[in-house]
């Protein structure tokens, strides 16, 4: 079993290799970070001292005698009990109702729903792009090059 699993790999190593830094970020800034926030959750930490063991001590005191804590649980399902519904019957509706309008109209809704979310995206980059300091990618490029020597406020 373990030379076939072996030899399987070796003959698809470009999908792993393809999959690999995907792997190892996700594994870097996900897997990790929830680990060792589920192992300090049961520990005793303030930064200034070793981390203690306290089993589940913080659950129990979280659970039946934080008052706040209970009150956002219980706003949390109401919203996802009221808006998990709501907000699916809603869009399929809407969906519905768009695809069988007529190609034209169709497509301007089309934009008119896509356009905030694209947006945001194209936003972001342009500000990265032309961002008024020297740490804007243009900035950085036109200084490093010498064409300008402080950076401009686009």
């Amino acid at each position: 079993m373990w030379n076939y699993f072996v030899s399987y790999m070796r003959r698809k190593w470009v999908y792993y290799a393809l999959v690999a830094p995907f792997l190892l970020m996700f594994t870097v800034f996900t897997i990790i970070p929830v680990a060792i926030s589920i192992y300090y959750s049961f520990t005793y930490y303030n930064l200034l001292e070793p981390p203690q063991w306290v089993w589940a001590e913080n659950y129990i005191r979280l659970f039946t005698a934080d008052d706040v804590f209970l009150t956002a649980i219980r706003n949390t399902f109401i919203m996802a009990a009221i808006t998990g519904p709501v907000s699916y019957f809603l869009c399929f509706g809407l969906a519905w109702l768009i695809n069988n309008l007529e190609n034209h109209i169709r497509s301007v809704l089309t934009l008119i729903f896509y356009a905030p979310s694209i947006s945001g995206a194209v936003f972001v980059i342009w500000t990265f792009i032309f961002s008024g300091d020297s740490y804007g990618l243009a900035n950085s490029i036109l200084m490093r090059l010498g064409i300008v020597d402080a950076p401009i406020q686009w």
